[in-house]
């Protein structure tokens, strides 16, 4: 076992909260304009529902087993085959995800450089974002737990830098008008918005290293 933090196995997939409720934001933002708040609502009850049955999954003998969704599939049907294809549905999607949280990286780093970086450098940078994470994979989960506790403390601490102030900030005249481009908007901005809720369900891949799990994780 790796090393453990109030009786958790510091690994993948810990932090319930990803860097792509930055860039989803904001791109869902142009399409619908305050509105995103609502959307965010709107989505709720249909993660929520996705959560309960995670819960469920996890609070049962199941939620000490590693393998996630491929596990449960795999029971509840009593084959491999459906959670075969279930498992690698979720590696396609994940590849895009990691594709568009490296380019996101990339144009972050490059309107943060003052200069220093070029647009055309983009590509460069989001490949050798994925590179470096290939490589602390690689380095072990020793070293992944010190990056992943590190980077949910900058989390934490970026949106406490955006939250807190912006409250003091909120002029109603903003939110004028509450839909930019009409039900159609709200509705294109729906999918994206979607995406920044993606990652929850990566708690059940834990199941197998984390301390009295069955009563943990259905709390988290």
């Amino acid at each position: 076992p790796g090393p453990r933090v109030g009786g958790v196995l510091r690994g993948a997939h810990w932090n319930p909260i990803g860097a792509g409720i930055f860039k989803v934001t904001g791109e869902a933002w142009t399409l619908t304009g305050p509105s995103v708040i609502l959307g965010y609502l709107v989505l709720a009850p249909a993660v929520l529902a996705s959560s309960v049955s995670y819960a469920v999954y996890l609070s049962t003998p199941l939620g000490r087993e590693p393998g996630g969704e491929y596990t449960h599939i795999s029971r509840t049907f009593g084959g491999f085959g459906i959670a075969f294809v279930g498992a690698w549905l979720k590696i396609i999607s994940y590849i895009g995800a990691l594709a568009y949280l490296a380019v996101a990286f990339a144009d972050y780093s490059i309107q943060l450089s003052g200069g220093l970086l070029r647009t055309e450098q983009g590509t460069f940078i989001a490949l050798a974002s994925l590179v470096f994470f290939y490589v602390v994979h690689v380095a072990g989960v020793r070293w992944f737990g010190r990056i992943q506790v590190a980077m949910c403390a900058v989390l934490a601490l970026s949106l406490a830098v955006l939250i807190v102030p912006g409250l003091f900030a909120i002029q109603p005249s903003n939110y004028r008008p509450f839909f930019t481009h009409g039900l159609r908007g709200f509705a294109a901005s729906l999918p994206p918005l979607f995406f920044a809720y993606a990652g929850f369900e990566s708690l059940a891949q834990t199941a197998g290293e984390v301390k009295d799990s069955t009563h943990r994780l259905p709390r988290v």
